[in-house]
This record gives C-alpha cells, sequence and structure tokens, in this order.
C-alpha cells in the first residue's frame, strides 16, 4: 500500500548556508542583483512569487549560470486525484533558468552582499507555511518574508512595499 503524506507531515528538508546545494553555481560572497519575481499563471495554478537572485559568475540576465531561489513548492497529488493544492519549503534551491524564469516578471528589491542574501534564506527558514488559511497562497508567504527583511534591514521598507505594489498590479 503507497502511503501519500501531506506537506506538513514531511521532514524539514531545508538546506543550510554551511551545506548549500550549490554544486551547480556558488553564491561567492560578491554583491548580487535580488528581485522578487512574479510567474503568471497557467492551467489551475494562480501566479506564484518568489525571490531570486544569480550566483556562480557575472549577475547578467542573459548569461548567468543559475538562480538562487527562495520560494515556496507546490505540491500536489501524486497519483493525479483532485486534490486542493499545498505548499512546502524546503529551503533555498539553485537551479539553471528554464523557460518558467524567463517569462517571470523580474521586479528588483537592491543589490545585496552575500550576507544579506544569507538572512533572506535565514528568514525563509522561519516564515510560517500557513496552508490550513483560505485563500492563503505563496505570494502571502513572501509577502510576509518581506516584512521580515525589512525588520531585520536587509532592506527598506518603500523598496519592499513598492515591489508589493508592482507584484500586486501584475497579479492582478
Amino acid at each position: 500500500m503507497v502511503e501519500v503524506l501531506r506537506a506538513h507531515d514531511l521532514p524539514n528538508l531545508s538546506s543550510s548556508s554551511t551545506d548549500p546545494d550549490d554544486w551547480l553555481a556558488h553564491d561567492y560572497d560578491v554583491d548580487s542583483p535580488v528581485y522578487l519575481l512574479v510567474y503568471p499563471a497557467h492551467q489551475r495554478v494562480v501566479c506564484r512569487w518568489g525571490i531570486a537572485w544569480p550566483v556562480g559568475g557575472e549577475a547578467t540576465s542573459t548569461s548567468t549560470a543559475a538562480w538562487r531561489h527562495v520560494q515556496l513548492e507546490s505540491l500536489a497529488d501524486p497519483l493525479g486525484g483532485e486534490v486542493e493544492m499545498h505548499y512546502g519549503y524546503y529551503g533555498a534551491l539553485t537551479k539553471t533558468a528554464g523557460p518558467e524564469f524567463a517569462t517571470a516578471r523580474w521586479i528588483a528589491l537592491g543589490t545585496m552582499n552575500l550576507a544579506h542574501r544569507r538572512e533572506i534564506e535565514s528568514l525563509a527558514k522561519t516564515t510560517p507555511v500557513r496552508e490550513d488559511e483560505d485563500g492563503w497562497g505563496c505570494e502571502d508567504w513572501v509577502k510576509d518574508l518581506l516584512e521580515r527583511m525589512i525588520a531585520a534591514g536587509v532592506v527598506s521598507a518603500t523598496t519592499c512595499h513598492d515591489a508589493v505594489s508592482r507584484a500586486s498590479a501584475d497579479a492582478a
């Protein structure tokens, strides 16, 4: 018999900054632009939000080795059943830019040093996933994370609130 676990039943799988998943590209101790990403809605999935920055070399939109992503992962029924979407956060992930990334709206949050980027990863680990609340989604998680970033002095309130306004306009 196959047992299907809900997202909150899974163990904490997040990586730590001392053990990053940087086999693809290392997050060097250099200043790097950090973006709020708004992925367009498709099929049954509402638009998703995330935070990302380039890693592994020079930071250009056309030639970047990889991107470090801080975002919720959507979890669905692996057997294809009709169940409500669940979200989980399992730590920051380093990935290449796929076609979905190219269609995302990039909203600049500023240029940050490695210590601030690691602080974003640390704050994300403590940002709760509230899947039990009706209508709650990944954009709410990112908004909560952004407020924590403001409180920690990682980004200014003005920059964050402007970015959220622009992202919300895109999502409408």
